[in-house]
């Protein structure tokens, strides 16, 4: 189920197991040594945005054509908010599908049934799993907001949650606190009744002390495995000289070639990493630009965090995806229209088809949500008969 180097190896269910680095867990976070080296937020003064991606006031968004990407790519604000409340006012978004679509006949239901002429899904060939974003920084609000959200995950049943890192506060000057910085973060996500993968992010690795406990207590640093025909690659970006700072190495990119290149016609593959290398590609060895070229010809997209907002690029027709924050703190204004409030992703795989939701945590209720009846012997107490 898990890859990281090495040659693969069948697993029960199904599932490809790989040997490689070989550490104890099937999380995959890295933390690292020297000091935390961010990948820049671009300049406000210019556009700073990647090649191929268009920056608000620099141009049309033909300008991007040639590389088939689109986006509303934008600096991130210096200022930096609060994590904020749980929000209350409804959306008010368009409405994704507003026609009616044709009828389909389901061969199952019988043609006298009053109802909406629709296929049953194929209920073995999907595949949901959820999406969470930076928990770090932040106010003490933040765990609030989290473990609300790990509820409501729960309720929504999905396979498996993959983390895009910032797990703990952490940072190189106080490695002390990583034990029980860990120990927190794992209590809370902990509450989860479906596998938790993790993703390193700069707090989580940021020192060389910090990714000896990740490799000692957690596992790998990057690693794939496997599920219903999908495959999913976690990276790090935090590997950049070995030692925490912001990039890839060689041997990262290498992994991940023959990892890519190992794959027999997969459904979907899905990238996992913190730092949005897809922006601009990171420091270290080896490079974003590499991998992307190995994901050629396959279908794919890319999830990351870091920059607490959420936000969407298309490069090739792939969607890239910024993941927002759940429970940390915001970079810019508030707001949906900019992308900035808390959420987490819900993901479905349904044949070649790949659609998502994005939640706010405090919008997803149980049964205990339910007033029970006033009415006279309906007092939500079973009377006998």
């Amino acid at each position: 189920m898990f890859n990281e180097g090495g040659e693969g190896q069948k697993g029960a269910g199904g599932m490809r197991f790989v040997r490689g680095l070989g550490v104890a867990g099937m999380l995959g976070v890295l933390v690292a040594g020297a000091a935390c080296q961010k990948t820049p937020a671009p300049d406000s003064a210019s556009s700073g945005a990647p090649a191929g991606v268009v920056a608000p006031g620099s141009g049309s968004a033909a300008s991007s054509s040639a590389s088939g990407a689109v986006s509303r790519y934008a600096p991130a604000s210096s200022g930096y908010g609060t994590s904020g409340s749980l929000s209350p006012e409804p959306p008010g978004l368009p409405l994704a599908d507003a026609a009616p679509l044709p009828d389909q006949d389901d061969p199952t239901i019988p043609a006298d049934l009053p109802h909406v002429r629709r296929l049953f899904p194929k209920e073995s060939n999907r595949l949901t799993f959820a999406i969470f974003g930076d928990r770090y920084w932040g106010d003490s609000t933040g765990w609030t907001i989290f473990d609300r959200a790990v509820d409501e995950v729960n309720r929504l049943r999905p396979a498996f949650v993959v983390d895009v890192g910032d797990h703990i506060d952490g940072m190189w000057w106080s490695p002390e606190r990583t034990p029980a910085e860990w120990q927190e973060t794992l209590e809370h996500a902990g509450r989860a009744r479906m596998p938790w993968f993790l993703t390193p992010g700069n707090h989580d690795i940021s020192g060389r002390d910090m990714y000896d406990y990740w490799r000692q207590k957690l596992g790998r640093t990057y690693y794939s495995f496997d599920r219903q025909g999908c495959h999913f690659l976690v990276l790090n970006t935090e590997e950049g000289d070995g030692c925490g700072k912001t990039g890839f190495t060689t041997a990262q990119v290498e992994w991940a070639k023959r990892d890519l290149a190992a794959l027999d016609k997969p459904r979907h593959i899905f990238v996992f990493m913190h730092e949005p290398f897809f922006l601009a590609d990171g420091y270290g060895e080896g490079t974003w630009a590499e991998i992307e070229a190995a994901l050629k010809g396959q279908p794919y997209t890319v999830f990351a965090g870091h920059y607490h907002r959420l936000e969407k690029s298309v490069r090739d027709g792939h969607a890239y995806y910024l993941v927002g924050p759940c429970g940390a703190g915001f970079y810019g204004e508030p707001g949906r229209a900019n992308g900035v409030f808390q959420q987490f992703m819900l993901v479905t795989v349904d044949g070649a088809d790949v659609s998502l939701v994005v939640i706010e945590p405090g919008y997803v209720h149980g049964e205990e949500i339910i007033p029970l009846s006033r009415y006279p012997g309906m007092s939500g107490v079973v009377t006998p008969p």
